[in-house]
């Protein structure tokens, strides 16, 4: 009796065992009922690359150097003024972005303002007929012979409303502007605007009633920092504006 049952039990034990093998394999070939089938992964889409693309960007950094050497260029000038200027009596501030252009000056060359970045700008607007103008041209030649080297920048402009009194005839302005300072043997740069859009330009950072002469300060970064309406009264007035501006 104990036997048989040994017996039963032995054969009992080899069909279980054969039984939960085959239910392991059917369960390892097939996935749970209902799961999903993983999808194979989609490549990302493909992204076009505007042509010049890659140059705009050297371009971009490169002109980021460039603005990064030219200011880098000139040290901070070492100006004790003699003299002090006063807000609201001696200038308007502004501190706002200058409006950049590209003009000609008297003898056929380019003129870009932006070229100037990194140094400290006077953008004079004036004409031959005015006295105040012509005053305050040897204070401004002296500075410009002083500190043009080390980063300071007299630029005058003449346009064509200014220079005829609301004439129109751009070549008529351009050669009472080029005797003027031929004659007078002035060095600094005398640009041209012979269609008045630099001067309407500044006109809209501050409205001056289009009155010369009128300077506009411009610092280092680019930006207008003052507006003198009338003439500068010395050379050691110019020299602390630059002191100012250089701050």
């Amino acid at each position: 009796m104990t036997r048989k049952l040994i017996l039963l039990l032995m054969v009992f034990s080899i069909f279980l065992l054969v039984a939960l093998t085959a239910c392991q394999q059917s369960e390892t070939e097939s996935p749970h009922q209902g799961a999903e089938t993983p999808q194979e992964s989609e490549a990302p889409p493909e992204t076009d690359v505007p042509e010049g693309a890659d140059a705009s960007k050297e371009n971009e950094e490169n002109q980021q150097s460039t603005d990064s050497d030219s200011k880098d260029r000139y040290e901070k000038l070492d100006i004790n003024p003699k003299v002090s200027v006063r807000e609201n009596i001696d200038y308007a501030r502004i501190d706002k972005p200058s409006a950049d252009f590209e003009l000609e000056d008297i003898n056929g060359n380019k003129v870009k303002l932006s070229d100037y970045r990194g140094q400290i700008v006077f953008l004079n607007f004036w004409g031959t007929w005015c006295p105040p103008c012509r005053a305050e041209m040897p204070h401004m030649e002296a500075i410009h012979q002083e500190y043009a080297e080390k980063g300071v920048v007299m630029l005058g402009v003449s346009s064509t409303a200014l220079e005829l009194r609301s004439g129109t005839d751009a070549e008529k302005a351009k050669k009472q502007v080029k005797d003027y300072v031929d004659n007078e043997g002035y060095t600094f740069t005398f640009a041209l605007d012979p269609d008045n859009k630099v001067l309407f330009d500044y006109e809209d950072i501050f409205p001056t009633g289009g009155i010369v002469p009128v300077t506009y300060m411009i610092d280092r970064e680019g930006i207008v920092r003052y507006i003198r309406p009338g003439a500068f009264q010395g050379e050691e007035q110019l020299e602390a504006f630059i002191a100012s501006l250089d701050g």
